[in-house]
């Protein structure tokens, strides 16, 4: 991998790592983005304590390990985004980011998500790809 023939991860040093791995730990589980107990947020915040990739697995803090060539397994795992209806997937995030209002105004903010999906050239798209069992070209439209 390229960044790593550099002696450079990700285009920074070693401090900047390990100072954006820190914010990144500290605002995910303070804005409760990560649902851990209160002992391992305080582990991760106040000890500054490096986490093994097993660790971090164990504790929901990641979502897979990627055992082989780094770029290639994120692609891989992002392929479904990158090859999704970006409509519909921005609907579906916006109805999740709702679920913290009362019930009644998060199922309002599902159906007009859902509404403005329905008329969309994409879900028109995504409908003939599948009657024609083919792959689907999604425009943001």
């Amino acid at each position: 991998m390229n960044h790593q023939k550099s002696g450079r991860k990700l285009e920074r040093n070693r401090n900047q790592r390990r100072a954006l791995v820190k914010s990144l730990a500290e605002g995910l589980v303070l804005h409760g983005r990560i649902q851990t107990t209160e002992a391992r947020a305080k582990e991760m915040i106040l000890l500054g304590r490096r986490l093994t990739s097993e660790q971090a697995l164990a504790w929901g803090l990641v979502n897979r390990i990627e055992s082989g060539d780094l770029l290639e397994g994120i692609l891989d795992w992002l392929r479904p985004v990158l090859e999704g209806a970006p409509l519909a997937q921005a609907a579906a995030l916006e109805a999740m980011a709702a679920s913290h209002l009362p019930l009644s105004r998060g199922l309002e903010v599902e159906a007009m998500a859902y509404e403005r999906v329905l008329g969309s050239e994409d879900r028109m798209e995504g409908l003939l790809a599948f009657e024609q069992k083919r792959a689907a070209r999604f425009v943001g439209r």
